[in-house]
C-alpha cells in the first residue's frame, strides 16, 4: 500500500523500529521539515570570477527532519532540486546542480552545484548577486502532508 510516495506495506509497529520509530511516529502527524545544509552562504566575488570553467562547486546537503531537528531516517524518497540566479552579468547563467530529482537515503543525499564561471572572460559575478538551490517535497506531499520548500541562498560578497 502507498501513502503519498512511501510504500506503507512493510511499516512496523513503532515499538519495532527502534530510533526511528518516534520520527516515524512524528512524521505521520506531519512533522515533516526539508531543509539544506548549510542553508546560507557568502561567497566571494573575486574567487567566483577567478575560477575556470565548473570548477566551482558547493555541496549541498538536503536533509528531511523533524521540528526537533531528529533526522527521519525511515526516509528513502525523491525530491526536486533546482537552483537559480539573480545576477547583474546577463552572461551569468544558473548554476548547474547534480541531480534534479536526487534521492533521500536513511533521510539525507548531497548535491553539488557547480557555478557559472569562466575566470572572469565575460562572466562577473557582483557583490549583492544571489544564487539559489529551491528543494521541493515530491508530488503529493510526504505521508500525504504538503511540506515547505527549502532553500540554499548564496549572496555574493567582495
Amino acid at each position: 500500500m502507498k501513502t503519498g510516495n512511501i510504500d506503507v506495506t512493510n511499516i512496523k509497529p513503532t515499538a519495532q523500529l527502534g530510533a526511528g520509530g518516534s520520527t516515524l511516529a512524528k512524521a505521520m502527524s506531519g512533522d515533516i521539515l526539508l531543509g539544506c545544509v548549510p542553508a546560507t552562504a557568502g561567497t566571494s566575488a573575486a574567487a567566483l570570477n577567478a575560477a575556470a570553467a565548473g570548477t566551482f562547486t558547493k555541496n549541498i546537503v538536503i536533509n528531511l527532519k523533524d521540528a526537533a531537528g531528529a533526522l527521519h531516517k525511515w526516509a528513502s524518497l525523491a525530491v526536486a532540486a533546482a537552483a537559480s540566479e539573480v545576477v547583474v552579468d546577463a552572461d551569468v547563467a544558473a548554476p548547474g546542480v547534480s541531480d534534479a530529482t536526487p534521492d533521500l537515503v536513511s533521510g539525507t543525499v548531497t548535491v553539488t552545484l557547480t557555478y557559472d564561471t569562466d575566470a572572469n572572460v565575460t562572466k562577473t559575478y557582483a557583490i549583492g548577486d544571489t544564487v539559489t538551490l529551491t528543494v521541493s517535497q515530491p508530488t503529493g506531499g510526504i505521508l500525504g502532508y504538503p511540506i515547505a520548500d527549502a532553500t540554499f541562498v548564496d549572496t555574493i560578497i567582495a
